[in-house]
């Protein structure tokens, strides 16, 4: 039995249903929203070819290709946390002095990812020289996740919120899936191999991560100008106050420490939890709580009904009556 709660009216399946329809709907009807997500859709393309296909690629240096495997081993981790940290940083210095240094984050590591994969694929006669662009690449071209997604839950009403990043974690699914085939189709058809043509290999893969790179720029600054406009209206009307700003800050740090799996695992435990600020009421059993703490409850429990049935019979009336906490 769940404590102050009653059952709601119109909650059956086909109700949820007509929900999240309407939440789609209010999604793809939003311009800023849909601008955003086009610009993760090219950023998360770039992103998959190089998780798929690089260590492919330098199968190229066939000298070095042991050596590669070792430094990437400490690469990939070292790198995820120093962006993280980075962004984390930068979003705390200037973003209560700008309003633009969320989306800008998303456009310049965006911008510094094309000089990083010209140096790393374009060219396959030295060795450092392609581990500098990947190791540049992890510290200064990643960490751009989180604010995006803050761009996107900024500028969607706050009912679908939730929605929003659902969507968001679909599509990067669903981007890695066709990327990954369209480059291995691509390979397929063109016969090129990185060892046999190394050249042209070297050429696939740049395009197919500089290009979407390019490609998302446009997108995150004028979703950026746009979340600007949003997001100075909602503090002129008190939709948005200080408190809800500073949230923000913290749901990307909270991000950046966490994986992806992990957070989608934070999206589904927190998504009743954020449409429902009641949370202890609704959504907490007595028998899911500690015994301590299921020893003050009921204390504080006798202690209210003692003094409104002393109330009650103050005013002359019955005691029968008293309202369940």
């Amino acid at each position: 039995m769940l404590i102050g709660t009653e059952k709601k009216k119109g909650t059956t399946f086909m109700g949820l249903v007509k929900i999240y329809c309407n939440g789609f709907r209010l999604l793809f009807t939003n311009a800023s929203a849909v601008l955003i997500l086009l610009g993760c859709c090219f950023r998360l393309w770039e992103t998959a070819t190089i998780s798929f296909f690089q260590q492919k690629y330098f199968k190229v240096y066939q000298n070095e290709y042991a050596l590669y495997s070792s430094i990437m081993a400490v690469a990939s981790f070292v790198g995820g946390i120093l962006a993280n940290m980075v962004a984390g940083i930068i979003i705390d210095f200037f973003d209560k002095r700008s309003e633009m240094t969320i989306p800008m984050i998303c456009t310049v590591k965006a911008a510094l990812d094309i000089p990083f994969c010209i140096m790393t694929y374009l060219q396959h006669t030295n060795f450092w020289l392609s581990m500098t662009g990947i190791l540049c690449q992890l510290v200064f071209a990643k960490g751009w996740t989180a604010p995006a997604i803050l761009i996107l839950k900024t500028v969607v009403d706050p009912s679908i919120s939730n929605i929003s990043v659902a969507m968001f974690l679909f599509f990067q699914n669903l981007v890695y899936t066709f990327s990954s085939a369209t480059m291995g189709i691509l390979s397929r058809d063109l016969d090129v191999d990185p060892v046999r043509n190394p050249t042209q290999y070297g050429k696939l893969i740049s395009s197919m991560t500089v290009i979407p790179a390019a490609l998302s720029i446009p997108f995150f600054l004028v979703s950026g100008y746009k979340m600007r406009q949003i997001k100075r209206a909602k503090i002129e009307s008190g939709e948005m106050t200080k408190k809800q700003l500073e949230d923000d800050r913290m749901f990307i740090k909270q991000f950046t420490r966490m994986g992806t799996h992990e957070f989608e695992n934070l999206v589904i435990t927190q998504r009743p939890i954020q449409q429902n600020k009641v949370v202890f009421k609704k959504y907490v059993t007595f028998t899911d709580l500690h015994e301590p703490l299921q020893k003050q409850l009921t204390v504080k429990s006798d202690n209210i009904r003692q003094s409104r049935s002393a109330y009650v019979k103050a005013k002359g009336g019955s005691a029968t009556k008293i309202d369940k906490l």
